[in-house]
């Protein structure tokens, strides 16, 4: 309400469906790392390796690869990825934070390495644009995509033996141990989850830019975390949902707009989301602190 008297195009509906197509994108992403952050961990490396991917499959596109073989080659880089992260984690039980930070650099290496320095382009031609320029009724492609996936993971968390696997994990790591839960193995799927759900962020956002650069996936990981965090899913673990990171990604969107139509630059953007997460993060801590204090049976 607040900035439809500011500015009246924020509550027309088609800047609403704008923004929503705006949040598809960093949505695609989120869904992944909302099921990395029930689990209890964190996966630094999702923005890395958009990057990676969309490097490949559009330097397959500029090519003359086929469509369908241009993205089973990007699903096949998210899971291999997805399975080398949760290897060193889940096997090696190395920590998240600084495994997925070490695995982003080498990702982004290995996208900078491929496309040297240069935009590879999509031909005009090809109809794998239409993934970011079609549209399904009155809503954007990137939009079905986001939804539909959302609501897939939402299903499967919710509703199944894996979802439950994993809360237990985020809860109490060793009492799911104890209670039969194959730790080591849900790890792997959850950076599985991240790597595939990179892999449709890519291409998503290849389409929508037409090209592939080592850098397209710049801070799609900060801006993943502030969206599962703004929808009140909980950083330590156990609790949340995607539904959750769903609104997130669409209210990071909606904040972005309102500082566009205001006339703030990216760059404002980006530390209005750096202060947000900063203060949802501290907030969160000091109430686990407290729960902890009174309780030490929840350390």
């Amino acid at each position: 309400m607040f900035m439809g008297i500011l500015n009246p195009r924020f509550l027309t509906t088609r800047n609403l469906v704008n923004v929503l197509r705006q949040s598809s994108i960093n949505g695609i992403v989120t869904v992944g790392v909302c099921w990395m952050m029930i689990s209890g961990s964190f996966d630094l490396s999702v923005g890395a390796l958009v990057s990676l991917i969309s490097v490949t499959m559009v330097s397959m596109l500029e090519g003359g690869s086929n469509i369908a073989t241009t993205c089973l080659v990007g699903l096949m880089i998210g899971l291999m990825a997805g399975i080398f992260n949760g290897l060193l984690v889940g096997r090696l039980k190395s920590n998240p934070m600084l495994t997925t930070l070490g695995t982003m650099t080498i990702f982004q290496g290995i996208a900078l390495l491929t496309a040297g320095g240069y935009y590879y382009r999509i031909p005009r031609e090809s109809p794998f644009l239409l993934i970011a320029d079609g549209f399904m009724g009155p809503f954007a492609v990137p939009s079905v995509i986001f939804l539909v996936l959302a609501l897939i993971m939402h299903l499967i968390l919710s509703e199944t033996t894996v979802g439950a696997s994993v809360y237990a994990i985020g809860g109490n790591e060793e009492a799911a141990k104890l209670a039969g839960v194959r730790v080591s193995f849900y790890r792997i799927l959850m950076y599985i989850a991240t790597g595939v759900t990179s892999a449709i962020a890519a291409m998503v956002v290849s389409a929508r830019a037409g090209s592939g650069h080592y850098f397209v996936g710049l801070h799609y990981e900060f801006h993943a975390i502030t969206a599962a965090v703004m929808g009140g899913n909980y950083i330590f673990g156990g609790k949340g949902s995607v539904a959750r990171g769903v609104w997130g990604a669409i209210l990071v969107a909606l904040l972005n707009n309102s500082l566009t139509l205001l006339g703030f630059e990216p760059e404002t953007q980006l530390i209005a989301q750096g202060i947000i997460t900063a203060g949802l993060v501290a907030i969160q801590t000091l109430g686990r602190e407290r729960r902890v204090s009174t309780d030490p049976t929840l350390v």
